[in-house]
């Protein structure tokens, strides 16, 4: 590549997955579809990938945050509704330690959310995306959602005199940005400490798990000011270049677009004006949001971008969707939620809980687009044949956090260019290619399940990117 335009990259590969660090710097290399990711994966609670790459522009400076060769395994990107699963956790972690029921109602805890028909909704139908308050009538400002101004009751006041949009626990919904404001409320009311979402996170999840890895800046719920360098801004493909991929193929230059074969296309151009569930992201009019629904279609976008690259969204609390995190440091919480053997957040009877009760349903992404979805107790999604077997969430644009119940893997993905396909496509190579390969040693009985460790010890076998 030219000097103005060249990749660089870096980690480690555990012997037997190298394939995965191939599929992955294809996105870079033939594909040209990324601009900066990582990919981290864990299987039987040991560490197996845990690489990186980025495109060094011309101009590699950016007012956003973090300069493209300054990009590495510890940068952080926001990996916008991955988020719910870290939200998920302190939830389950909650219940785990008994300050919190799935079946308990809501009101129970905060008897003022029980105005305007809202009194017997449960912790469970807010999880699973059903307690009709998908969109809110006010708009809530970004600098509104720090946790000072959440515990001044800036944002219960709003969610109080809300009426659900359908009766709570009937329709199945998705709660793009509302879930994460309500569950917030709901744990700084049970919490002994009175923490939000974004306090808990730090003090219960990083301090214990991630910082004995190194990856104490890796994981936050509100981007503190001093941390937005570290933060490789979002950027998107023109709509241009969009319609070209999914329409041309790969000899006319198209189809560089993962995961998008014919019936993909087909699928996507024709539900293409629905996508627009940044309309559900309409935060408020702090930085000069303007409602998607007023912009032609695909326009939103781009306002998301400046919306959620902007310094005042970043150190908001959006606990459904800014958390900021390296791939490593969400596969290595995925895998404390998965690896038996690894109970420094949930205990294994409280994994059992929160992956408990799964029901199916229609979920609802706007009035004329939904898919069945599967969730459990803790609004986990059980994917099952869809994405191999797989358990979690994955982000807006691109991202994941999912893990395996079976064969005990757990991976993340950060990235921070976006992607069109709504079903993040490139993490689901990588996941599937996880899965063949932790298969494998395992049929050659080269996997044996072992004690988390801190870091994969010097002895192991690596191949170097």
């Amino acid at each position: 590549m030219p000097e103005e335009d060249h990749m660089e990259s870096g980690g480690e590969v555990k012997e037997g997955y190298e394939s995965i660090s191939k599929l992955f710097l294809r996105n870079f290399r033939r594909d040209h579809n990324e601009d900066r990711a990582q990919f981290c994966a864990y299987v039987h609670g040991e560490k197996v990938v845990d690489i990186w790459a980025s495109r060094v522009k011309q101009s590699p400076s950016s007012k956003w945050g973090a300069a493209a060769g300054e990009y590495g395994p510890s940068n952080v990107q926001n990996v916008f509704s991955s988020s719910k699963v870290i939200t998920s956790l302190v939830v389950a972690m909650m219940v785990d330690r008994g300050y919190l029921r799935y079946d308990q109602k809501i009101v129970d805890i905060w008897p003022e959310y029980g105005e305007a028909g809202k009194h017997d909704t449960t912790v469970e139908m807010l999880m699973k995306h059903e307690a009709g308050l998908q969109r809110f009538s006010e708009d809530i400002c970004a600098e509104d959602l720090t946790a000072e101004n959440i515990k001044r009751g800036k944002v219960s006041s709003i969610i109080e005199k809300q009426k659900p949009r359908n009766k709570p626990g009937s329709k199945r919904v998705y709660h793009a940005l509302t879930r994460g404001f309500i569950v917030n409320e709901v744990v700084r009311r049970v919490d002994p400490k009175g923490r939000t979402i974004g306090e808990f996170l730090r003090e219960e999840i990083v301090k214990p798990l991630l910082e004995p890895l190194g990856y104490s800046n890796e994981l936050c719920l509100g981007l503190p000011s001093e941390m937005h360098h570290r933060a490789a801004p979002l950027v998107k493909r023109t709509n241009s270049w969009t319609y070209r991929q999914l329409l041309l193929p790969k000899s006319f230059g198209g189809g560089k677009i993962v995961g998008a074969n014919v019936a993909t296309r087909a699928l996507f151009l024709s539900v293409l004006p629905f996508l627009q569930f940044v309309e559900y992201m309409q935060v408020g009019p702090t930085i000069g949001v303007t409602p998607t629904k007023s912009h032609e279609p695909g326009r939103g976008l781009s306002t998301a971008i400046e919306f959620f690259n902007s310094p005042e969204v970043r150190k908001a609390e959006l606990p459904s969707a800014n958390c900021h995190a390296s791939a490593r440091a969400l596969a290595a919480v995925a895998n404390a939620i998965v690896y038996e053997g690894n109970e420094v957040l949930l205990s294994n009877s409280g994994k059992k809980i929160a992956h408990g009760n799964p029901t199916q349903s229609v979920l609802y992404f706007s009035p004329f687009f939904g898919a069945p979805m599967t969730f459990t107790n803790a609004g986990w999604c059980l994917f099952g044949y869809a994405r191999h077997g797989y358990v979690g969430w994955m982000g807006l644009g691109g991202s994941a956090m999912q893990w395996h119940l079976e064969e005990q893997i757990a991976i993340g993905y950060c990235m921070n260019a976006y992607e069109v396909i709504p079903w993040n496509a490139r993490a689901e190579v990588l996941q599937q290619e996880v899965l063949k390969c932790a298969k494998r040693m395992r049929r050659n009985k080269s996997i044996v399940p072992v004690e988390p460790v801190a870091e994969l010890t010097k002895t192991m076998a690596y191949a170097k990117l």
